[in-house]
């Protein structure tokens, strides 16, 4: 098969060779530069100069300083400086994973110390003088080199040689310049044939008729909707790309803040991330920046507004408007429009200009008929050019200049020293830097989470239950405890189906206060409980609140008891209590109906020596 494939792309090429004539061309070519050749004598000059860069060679032995270049180059051992380096990396790795961290403040501390002496006892002027020293080394090494190798001859015989190569180029541009223009185009067009000009029409043609059909076909809302689209499909998967990113790293932040006792802070940069930040409006005189926020929740809502503005110089003025780039394709895109009329620099008035784009596609598909109908025609060569010479043209006065190489070695470069008597520095002086010490004392707490789960399951009844303690610690002076029961019974019978929440919650904020709250909340098809309290104690101070609501409710009845009590102590004592009660009773079997509504309020005080009510 590959055998039958490369006698098919033979006979492909074989018959291209023919019928463009490419045998014919290449003859024509080679004869056309051979006859060039005899006439200028062109392979006797590029002897002489061949037999000169051969002498030039042998005679400054180049291939000996470039066997010595390559010797100097091999001696170096790169292999050994890449092996050094890696291995005082690995070195510095190790060293960092075997740090202690106390060990490894003490020695930044040290570090830190030895720098501060080296400043102060920093000499400028000896560290000029040994700068300049150095550089002074190195310049008579370099240059010592370049005088072993002899290049400055070198340099020199490779100038007078590239000097005579634009002598005989200079010459050959003389010889040239007699030459008519005309003869160089016929010269030219001799060397293309009217196939090759045919077919380059040809295709030209093609191109072009292909072009017309597709603008002459074109939907030009349909083209604007399905860019529009495009360009909605890759935002959405910019902001996909950029949300999966961000997962990752939440998840990693996350897991580092867990792991270093930093959660409140992991969450905090995970929340600035995800609402950042809103930036207000900015007014300015030409420009209106609306109010936008900077978040990664508002590249997924994907609503911007444009800033309004108006051009320079002109008082044409565009408004804002609101973007969705999830909805790019639902933006009408008119037919025809109108252009608002503007001036410019107060002068100058830009009417308004009614714009069709059909009318503009139909302009463009008649400029491209009128191409495809007009003829191209090569101009005659001696109509236009006539007696018209090459060193008539611009380019026939161009010279090859002389070229001079300047001299090869390093130049003497010296560091200038500063006047520092002229100038007045203030008293500096570098205070004592050190590092804290880190604590190596670790808090472990002695209680986490308690938890524990009762459950039965019959065809009748079932009943799910479940408690916990947890400690709920965050800061080691705010100790906090919580206890929490739940429990949940499903039933055929709806009487004994209920719900119940229990929590019971004890702290102690900066260890300045203690806080109990207990909370039990209870829900039934009938029955509904909702209890919260707290008690407070500060110092001499105690502070309880309870209240308590339960409601009872049929299809026909309905009983409702709110009740608050409220207690102080603080040198005296101080009961608040407020009941309220109503209920709606109706039983047709007894003919009995009651609608009540009862409201006590009870206030006491106690004192030392009276009690008041």
């Amino acid at each position: 098969k590959l055998s039958a494939l490369l006698e098919q792309i033979k006979d492909i090429v074989l018959t291209l060779l023919e019928d463009y004539d490419v045998t014919e061309k290449i003859n024509a070519f080679t004869g056309k530069m051979q006859h060039l050749i005899t006439t200028y004598e062109v392979d006797k000059h590029a002897q002489v100069l061949m037999d000169k860069f051969i002498k030039l060679i042998n005679q400054y032995e180049v291939k000996e300083t470039v066997r010595k270049i390559t010797s100097m180059l091999k001696n170096i051992d790169f292999k050994s400086c890449f092996e050094y380096c890696i291995k005082r990396i690995d070195e510095a790795i190790r060293e960092v994973q075997s740090y202690e961290y106390k060990k490894f403040v003490q020695d930044i501390n040290k570090f830190l110390d030895l720098i501060i002496k080296k400043i102060k006892s920093f000499d400028y002027e000896k560290f000029v003088d040994n700068i300049n020293e150095r550089i002074r080394d190195i310049r008579q090494k370099i240059n010592n080199e370049i005088k072993n190798l002899d290049l400055t001859q070198k340099v020199e015989a490779l100038k007078l040689y590239i000097n005579d190569v634009g002598n005989v180029i200079s010459g050959y541009m003389e010889q040239l310049g007699d030459t008519k223009l005309a003869t160089i185009v016929e010269w030219i067009r001799d060397l293309l044939s009217s196939t090759t000009i045919n077919e380059l029409k040809n295709r030209l043609s093609e191109l072009i008729e292909d072009v017309r059909d597709r603008i002459y076909t074109m939907d030009i809302q349909k083209e604007f909707k399905m860019y529009l689209k495009q360009l909605s499909q890759l935002y959405d998967k910019l902001v996909t790309c950029i949300s999966d990113q961000w997962n990752n790293a939440a998840k990693r932040i996350t897991t580092l803040a867990e792991e270093y006792d930093l959660r409140h802070f992991g969450v905090k940069i995970i929340d600035f991330v995800e609402h950042g930040f809103i930036i207000p409006e900015i007014k300015t005189r030409l420009v209106y920046i609306p109010t936008f926020e900077v978040s990664l929740r508002a590249l997924r809502e994907a609503t911007f507004q444009t800033p309004a503005f108006t051009v320079p110089l002109t008082d044409l003025y565009i408004p804002s408007v609101t973007i969705n780039m999830m909805k790019l394709k639902e933006i009408a895109i008119p037919i025809r429009f109108k252009t608002p009329e503007f001036t410019i620099l107060n002068t100058f008035t830009v009417p308004s200009y009614t714009i069709d784009l059909n009318e503009i596609k139909q302009k463009i598909v008649q400029t491209i008929d009128q191409m495809m109908s007009s003829e191209f025609q090569w101009p005659s060569s001696e109509v236009y050019f006539g007696e018209l010479k090459m060193k008539d043209m611009l380019f026939a006065g161009v010279t090859f200049p002389e070229i001079n190489l300047p001299e090869l070695q390093v130049p003497e470069i010296i560091i200038p020293k500063l006047n520092l008597n002229n100038f007045q520095f203030p008293n500096i002086e570098i205070p004592e830097f050190q590092l804290p010490q880190i604590p190596h004392t670790v808090t472990v707490p002695t209680f986490g989470k308690l938890t524990g789960e009762f459950k039965v399951v019959s065809p009748f009844f079932s009943l799910t239950s479940s408690a916990d303690v947890q400690n709920t610690t965050i800061s080691e002076k705010s100790p906090e405890f919580v206890a929490s029961l739940s429990a949940q019974t499903t039933s055929k019978l709806e009487i004994i189906a209920f719900t119940l929440v229990a929590d019971a919650r004890i702290s102690a904020p900066s260890m300045a206060q203690l806080i109990f709250r207990e909370s039990v909340k209870v829900t039934h098809k009938f029955v509904k409980v909702d209890h919260n309290g707290e008690v407070t104690f500060s110092g001499q101070f105690m502070q309880g609140k309870v209240e308590t609501v339960g409601t009872l409710n049929t299809e026909k009845n309905s009983a409702q008891l709110h009740n608050d009590i409220t207690v102080m102590l603080q040198k005296k004592i101080s009961i608040g209590m407020n009941t309220r009660y109503s209920h709606k009773l109706n039983i047709p079997e007894v003919e009995l109906s009651s609608q009540v509504e009862l409201q006590n309020e009870l206030n006491t005080t106690v004192e030392i020596g009276r009690a008041h009510v």
